[in-house]
Formats: C-alpha cells, sequence, structure tokens
C-alpha cells in the first residue's frame, strides 16, 4: 500500500466505507469495513501493519461491488488525462 493514498484511504473509513486495497506483490486484496474496525484505529488500520492485521485478505476469485475506484499517480497531464505511474521501478504511461 502506497503512503500517498493514506489521506484517501482514512477518509474512505471515516465516511463508513468499505475499503479494497492491493497487497504487496499483486498477492490478492486487503478489505477493511469500517463498520468492523474502531473509528480510533482508522489511522493505524490504513498502514500496511494495520490492513495485515485488520483487514481480510481475499483473493482475486472474491466478487464485490465497488462504488469509487482511486489509483494514484506520479502525474497527470491536465490536458490530456495521460497518467504516468511508477510501481516497483515499473513506470507506465496510460
Amino acid at each position: 500500500p502506497q503512503d500517498r493514498m493514506f489521506r484517501v484511504r482514512l477518509a474512505v473509513l471515516w465516511a463508513g466505507k468499505t475499503l479494497v486495497v492491493p497487497q504487496p506483490e499483486l498477492q490478492g486484496f486487503y478489505v477493511l469495513d469500517a463498520s468492523k474496525i474502531r473509528s480510533d484505529e482508522y489511522q493505524y488500520a490504513v498502514t500496511t501493519a494495520g490492513m495485515e492485521k485488520l483487514g481480510e485478505r481475499v483473493g482475486f476469485d472474491t466478487e464485490m461491488k465497488v462504488d469509487l475506484f482511486v489509483i494514484g499517480s506520479a502525474a497527470v497531464n491536465p490536458s490530456t488525462g495521460c497518467r504516468l505511474s511508477a510501481v516497483k521501478a515499473l513506470e507506465e504511461v496510460e
């Protein structure tokens, strides 16, 4: 989980939503249900250690409804919407 997404993940829990975050190396996802986590644990819950302890691990075959999808970017061209990303030394342009 990326540190630059910390505030977004925290806002999701404060809004009472369920947060889904990819596990390192894309081994699946962590699912954190705000209703199952005490609000005083939210800041810890959105860290890597917190997700490992408080999150449910699910695989790629798990079906779930997603209301909003947020992806981190190193930069975005405001004219074209072209996105530049860098993940584990793998750069991509979309």
